[in-house]
């Protein structure tokens, strides 16, 4: 989504914001404009109590690849994920990383625990069918490991890495 409409940084409208001398004050556009500014940049500016951002409509089913590659290939894989980013529509946002399946990862067939690999998260803001269609080279790369690809709803796509950063937990 970052690709077509920005991060959410981009997107902050306004902002409920309480300052070093401790005043509540509104941040936006046309008030604050300057500590809507900073706080768009994550600065210690104040405490935010809440933010109001710009939606856009999306879905509400996408086109989500989600695919697992040798890591035999991961420098061939980085530089074809560099080329397909390169020449990729706006309507795509995507995302690859590299490491090792965990033995007893539940989620991943047996055979392929201990393995690494190139993983390839992307998702398509737009119709399905285009989607479907733009995404699939990211999965004939090769002969995947895993493919989780697929269409699914929106909101759905949003809690794919949810049990890498668990709520509460100050990891990353």
């Amino acid at each position: 989504m970052r690709n077509k409409f920005g991060l959410s940084c981009d997107n902050l409208v306004s902002a409920r914001v309480i300052t070093a001398e401790g005043r509540l004050v509104t941040a936006s556009e046309n008030e604050n404009s300057d500590l809507l500014w900073g706080m768009r940049g994550g600065g210690n500016f104040g405490i935010g109590t809440r933010f109001e951002y710009r939606l856009h409509p999306v879905g509400p089913e996408v086109m989500f690849c989600f695919v697992f590659h040798p890591g035999e290939k991961v420098e061939e894989g980085f530089r074809f994920y560099r080329d397909f980013c390169n020449a990729a529509p706006d309507e795509v946002s995507s995302i690859a990383f590299s490491g090792i399946i965990p033995p007893g990862a539940e989620a991943y067939p047996e055979a392929i625990h201990g393995r690494s690999y190139l993983a390839i998260g992307a998702c398509y803001m737009g119709p399905v069918e285009e989607g479907r269609r733009g995404l699939q080279p990211l999965r004939d790369f090769t002969q995947p490991l895993i493919d989780f690809s697929g269409v699914m709803p929106y909101v759905e796509v949003q809690k794919v890495f949810g049990a890498d950063y668990p709520s509460g937990v100050m990891r990353y």
